[in-house]
C-alpha cells in the first residue's frame, strides 16, 4: 500500500515507487492497463478486488507495468473519457463482488494525456467476499506472491470468524491502523512509518453503535473532562466527525493524538516514542524503543482512559489492543540500573499485540498488561519485560 492518503497521493509518489523498484506484495498490487468489457477481464479484476479486501486491504494501481520483478520507467494509461471510465469501474464492482468491499477510486494526471488510477480496497468486517460476476462463486486471498483461490479450510476459517464479536472488535483496530499508515487519521500526522497505537474498545460500544451524548462530547472539548493526547506537555481539542480529539500541534502537524469515536471506543496514537533518534555525540540514527519508559506511559494510559469510560457511564469490559509498527531492526533500551542487557534487533516490522480483556472497570491495569509487554521484550530476544520485577510487579528503580 502506499503510505499516504489516497487523496493526497501525487505522480511524485508513483514516480518513487518506480524509482525504488518497489514490488507488488500482499498489499500492494500493478496493471499496465485498465480491466477490458471482456468477461474474463472483468472476473481477472473483480478477484484482484476481492483479494485485498478478504486479506489486509491494499492498493491497485492502474498504469504501471511489473514485469520480471521490474517496474518500468514508463507509466500511465490513456484514458479519452475518465468519468465514464470511473463509472464503469464503479459499476463492474457494485455488480460483481458480494458482500460489497469498502473501496475508493483516485486518479492522478501524469501528463495532458496519460493518467494513473489507484483502487484503495479497506479490509471489511463483512469478509470474506466473494466474486458473483456472472454466476461465479470464487473466494481470492493475497500473500506476498499475489492473490490466489481460497481453499477448502481457508473458507471454513473465514465463514466461521464472521460474526464473531472478538473479531469484530480486532478487524476495528486492523482497520485503524491500516488508515494510520495511509496517514488518513483524524488529525494530519508528522510520521506514519514508526508509531504505536493503543485501542480502548468497550464491548458495549461493538453492541450498540452511539453511546456519548451531545453534552459530553461538549465536555471532553471544552476540558471539564479529564482528556489528553497519549503524549504530550500540551494540547489542542477539537469535536470531530467520529467524535473528539486531543491533539498535539506543531507547524500543521501532530505526533500524538487521542480519539474518542461516539461508541465509546479509544484510540491514541504516538510517533515520538518509537522514533529514529541521533545517537548522542553521533551522526548516526539509533532505533531503540525505550520500553521500560513506553511500559509505563502505556499503563498510564489505559488507567485514565479506563477512568473516562467510567465517568461517562460506558461499561466494561474493555478489550485493550497495543500496535507498534515500522519497527525492524529496533533493539530494546531498557535503561535499567545496575542491568547491562543485550537485545537483539526486531525482525518483525508491525507487532499487533494480542487483546488485553478488563472485566472490570478496578482491574489491575499494569498486571493485566505484562504479558504483552513480555512479547515485545521477546521480540528483541529477552525472556521477560524488565520493567517488571520476578515476581512479575512493577519494577522499582
Amino acid at each position: 500500500m502506499i503510505q499516504k492518503k489516497l487523496s493526497e497521493i501525487t505522480k511524485d509518489d508513483i514516480q518513487q515507487l518506480v524509482d525504488n523498484q518497489v514490488l507488488e506484495g500482499k498489499t500492494l498490487e500493478y496493471k499496465s492497463a485498465l480491466p477490458g468489457n471482456s468477461d474474463d477481464d472483468k472476473k481477472e479484476f473483480l478477484a484482484d478486488l476481492s483479494s485485498l479486501a478478504n486479506t489486509d486491504g491494499g492498493d491497485l494501481v492502474f498504469g504501471v507495468l511489473e514485469d520480471k520483478k521490474e517496474i518500468k520507467q514508463e507509466y500511465g494509461i490513456e484514458v479519452p473519457n475518465i468519468d465514464t471510465e470511473l463509472q464503469r469501474i464503479e459499476n463492474v464492482i457494485r455488480d460483481g463482488i458480494s458482500p460489497r468491499i469498502d473501496s475508493n477510486i483516485h486518479v492522478i494526471a501524469v501528463d495532458d494525456k496519460k493518467s494513473i488510477l489507484v483502487i484503495r480496497v479497506k479490509p471489511n468486517l463483512n469478509s470474506p467476499h466473494r466474486v458473483i460476476f456472472k454466476n461465479s462463486n470464487r473466494f481470492f486471498k493475497r500473500n506476498s506472491n499475489g492473490k490466489y483461490e481460497m481453499d477448502v479450510s481457508e473458507l471454513k476459517t473465514a465463514f466461521g470468524a464472521h460474526g464473531n464479536l472478538i473479531d469484530t472488535i480486532k478487524d476495528f483496530r486492523k482497520k485503524r491502523v491500516f488508515d494510520l499508515k495511509a496517514n488518513s487519521g483524524p488529525v494530519r500526522l508528522e510520521n506514519v512509518d514508526n508509531f504505536l497505537t493503543v485501542h480502548i474498545v468497550p464491548l458495549s460500544g461493538v453492541l450498540n453503535s452511539s453511546q456519548i451524548t451531545s453534552k459530553q462530547l461538549a465536555d471532553l472539548n471544552e476540558s471539564r473532562i479529564e482528556f489528553r493526547p497519549l503524549y504530550a506537555s500540551g494540547w489542542n481539542k477539537r469535536i470531530n466527525l467520529d467524535g473528539v480529539c486531543a491533539y498535539s500541534f506543531n507547524n500543521g502537524k501532530t505526533t500524538s493524538y487521542t480519539q474518542i469515536f461516539r461508541n465509546g471506543a479509544i484510540e491514541g496514537f504516538d510517533s515520538l516514542m518509537v522514533a529514529p533518534r541521533s545517537a548522542y555525540g553521533s551522526d548516526d540514527v539509533e532505533k531503540g524503543i525505550p520500553m521500560v519508559a513506553v511500559e509505563r506511559k502505556l499503563i498510564d494510559f489505559v488507567k485514565a482512559n479506563v477512568t473516562l469510560l467510567k465517568l461517562l457511564e460506558i461499561e466494561p469490559p474493555y478489550f485493550v489492543f497495543i500496535t507498534l509498527t515500522g519497527i525492524q531492526g529496533y533493539v530494546i533500551k531498557s535503561n535499567i540500573p545496575n542491568r547491562i542487557l543485550d537485545h537483539d534487533p526486531i525482525i518483525e516490522n508491525d507487532i499487533y499485540l494480542p487483546e488485553v480483556i478488563l472485566s472490570d472497570s478496578d482491574e489491575d491495569v499494569a498486571k493485566a498488561l505484562r504479558p504483552v509487554f513480555d512479547m515485545v521484550w521477546n521480540a528483541s530476544g529477552s525472556s521477560r519485560s524488565y520493567g517488571y520485577d520476578e515476581n512479575g510487579d512493577l519494577a522499582t528503580f
